[in-house]
């Protein structure tokens, strides 16, 4: 009976040490992802198989600031850099693109993440080209008169994008700010709503770095609330799928109103990201099945605007197929327990 007691507990001793190899945290997990999508001597791809471009490149440094992973050959990324930069302070978002405003202010976003500061900027020529650009494009001049352009989503994403690019490089815009904010109050009808959700997001978030709020910023509050779907996230239409990415914007905006950590449920949107990374990887939307920077990004700075990075690093995560994540002294523990007693009593 010493032997069978002997050997039962040989076995089982075997079974928790293989156990007790954990697998890699989500973390882990979402870093090892990013690296897998770094080309040599060049920047990232947004997914397997796609061609380097700086969006993706920015969205992968961006993440792994989030998560205080080192960029790795920073130098290889600052000449990717400049290989995309022209005579004119421009940037293109590959080397078969023209350069362009949205690329231009990604560039500013790396340089940042590349440690470039704001006396260093001046070096790279970059403003001169931000200002010209961005007052044709966001201003018209009409009998001499400098007016806000129609306010069209795309100019509303220009408009924030700029003003927020503008602040990194600690510069003053050279437009008619109140004129801008006028504008843009008026894009909230008396009822508290907007056109769309993306028109409600900008809208709240150009006013937010101009010192701003909405009209009526309760009523701007709940109607991004009204877009929040069963499992916690949110959607660009009310009753609407959950989507990663409007999750995202919707709670960047809310930020604006409230402590996220009031939201109700907050736990349920931790769930939901977390639903949304496979095993061994980074995170993809909802409903596809590729693993993407752009997701990755969405759901880290979820986490982030919700305080709950830490749910990535804790030490007792395993991950298993499908991510069941389990403490492997719970499961084993009492298994070990009962068979001790049996034989003990079979004695």
């Amino acid at each position: 009976m010493k032997y069978k007691l002997s050997k039962a507990i040989f076995i089982l001793l075997l079974i928790m040490s293989s156990m007790m190899v954990e697998g890699a945290t989500r973390e882990e997990s979402i870093i090892n992802f990013i690296d897998e999508m770094r080309v040599e001597k060049s920047g990232y791809t947004n997914q397997i198989g796609d061609e380097v471009n700086l969006k993706s490149t920015v969205n992968a440094m961006y993440a792994k600031s989030i998560l205080k992973s080192e960029i790795n050959n920073s130098l290889d990324l600052l000449y990717y850099f400049q290989s995309l930069q022209d005579e004119t302070g421009g940037f293109s978002g590959d080397s078969d693109s023209p350069v362009n405003l949205e690329s231009t202010i990604d560039a500013v976003y790396g340089l940042v993440f590349l440690d470039v500061n704001q006396s260093q900027f001046s070096n790279w020529k970059i403003y001169q080209y931000l200002n010209d650009s961005s007052l044709n494009l966001l201003l018209t001049t009409l009998n001499a008169t400098i007016s806000i352009n129609e306010l069209t989503l795309s100019n509303l994403e220009l408009w924030y994008d700029y003003l927020a690019c503008s602040g990194i490089l600690g510069v003053v815009p050279t437009f008619p700010i109140f004129e801008l904010i006028d504008e843009i109050k008026k894009l909230q009808y008396a009822n508290g709503s907007y056109f769309s959700l993306d028109h409600a997001l900008l809208s709240v978030n150009i006013l937010n770095i101009l010192g701003e709020k909405p009209v009526d910023s309760d009523l701007a509050k709940k109607y991004i609330l009204s877009h929040r779907t069963s499992d916690g996230a949110f959607s660009d239409k009310q009753n609407g799928s959950s989507s990663m990415e409007y999750t995202r914007k919707s709670l960047n905006a809310l930020r604006s109103f409230m402590n996220l950590n009031t939201l109700d449920d907050k736990s349920s949107i931790s769930r939901f990201i977390f639903n949304q990374q496979s095993s061994r990887s980074g995170l993809s939307e909802v409903n596809q099945i590729d693993v993407t920077i752009k997701s990755t990004l969405d759901g880290l700075l979820i986490l982030s605007y919700l305080n709950e990075l830490d749910e990535l690093r804790s030490p007792d995560v395993v991950q298993e197929v499908g991510f069941i994540t389990f403490s492997w002294i719970s499961i084993i523990t009492p298994i070990f327990l009962s068979v001790l007693w049996r034989l003990k009593n079979a004695r």
